[in-house]
């Protein structure tokens, strides 16, 4: 570990630490969405009135914008365990009963609509909870690599004592010592080193994660740029004015997709949580001000907000 540090620094190249699959991340990912459909099954078979439309955007507020924000927030990852499935097993309930009434009515829009919003939550919440299970897994690979190690390079060991010999006195012939171990704890705590990491990690920017982005805030991105201005229209009157910003709110979806398949997988993990905090977050938020404050047209007013605001924000931090 010290040699390929020692090299990626003097040739200034990125290194990445090895990563072993995750083990029975397909069953855990699978288990969790077959009951996200038993629990939509079972409530279909316990509920048996119709819930109006205000109560679901009341369960919105009072259910969903909560389970996907603290998803969003928590490290711990117990927390986060719980409330992946918390939040799957509550929007399952309410999103699928919606599906069924809307569909004994016979009305399509609705249907379609809620039934993207109970297929995108179920998506969203398996998707953070393989965000969870990948996190603890890069934080038990972090922990061997600092087993035995104490930061300094003086106190590094090889299988072979003259091979540390000669990679020690190299280090100090070009007097990198300092550089050498903070390359080390830059890809100890990231999960891989590179030029820009390690730049900024001697700035003293904390890098922990860096090198891991979050699949659940990307899709969270696009579902907020993307398609949920379409949901809107929806359920709401379409007009030229609302068309045109859900056209601008979409264009930036697009170009953030863009952008962030074009970054460096350094760069990633802080365009996918920057977006997120930036930008799914407040929209959602935005949504939800407006629905309690009796807007009449909450969602266009969120995306009204995302395209002069959250959008333009997002696309700006993913540069």
């Amino acid at each position: 570990c010290v040699y390929e540090a020692f090299l990626a620094y003097s040739l200034n190249t990125p290194i990445f630490t090895a990563t072993k699959p995750v083990r029975g991340l397909r069953m855990h990912i699978g288990c969790m969405l077959v009951r996200y459909i038993a629990f939509g099954w079972l409530s279909l078979a316990l509920i048996r009135f119709a819930v109006p439309d205000v109560d679901a955007s009341a369960g919105t507020i009072l259910v969903v914008i909560p389970a996907y924000t603290l998803s969003a927030l928590f490290n711990s990852s117990l927390a986060l365990a719980i409330t992946n499935e918390a939040g799957a097993v509550l929007s399952a309930v309410l999103y699928s009963n919606l599906v069924r009434v809307y569909y004994l009515e016979r009305n399509i829009p609705l249907f379609a609509y809620y039934l993207t919003v109970l297929v995108t939550f179920a998506a969203f919440f398996a998707l953070r909870e393989m965000d969870r299970l990948w996190a603890r897994e890069h934080k038990r690979e972090a922990a061997e690599l600092q087993q035995d190690y104490t930061g300094r390079l003086q106190d590094a060991v090889a299988s072979v004592p003259q091979d540390r010999e000669h990679i020690l006195a190299a280090i100090q012939t070009q007097n990198q010592e300092a550089d050498v171990e903070r390359a080390i704890d830059v890809l100890i705590n990231a999960g891989m080193s590179t030029p820009a990491l390690r730049s900024a990690a001697a700035l003293g920017v904390d890098v922990s994660g860096a090198g891991c982005w979050n699949s659940g805030f990307v899709f969270g991105t696009v579902v907020f740029l993307v398609i949920t201005p379409w949901l809107h229209l929806v359920t709401e009157s379409v007009t030229p004015f609302w068309t045109f910003w859900c056209s601008v709110v979409t264009t930036e979806g697009i170009i953030w997709a863009v952008l962030f398949s074009y970054l460096g997988v350094d760069q990633r993990g802080f365009a996918a949580s920057s977006a997120t905090l930036l930008g799914f977050l407040p929209h959602g938020l935005t949504w939800a001000v407006a629905f309690l404050a009796g807007a009449e047209r909450p969602g266009g007013i969120s995306d009204l907000a995302s395209a002069i605001v959250w959008g333009p924000l997002v696309i700006t931090f993913s540069r």
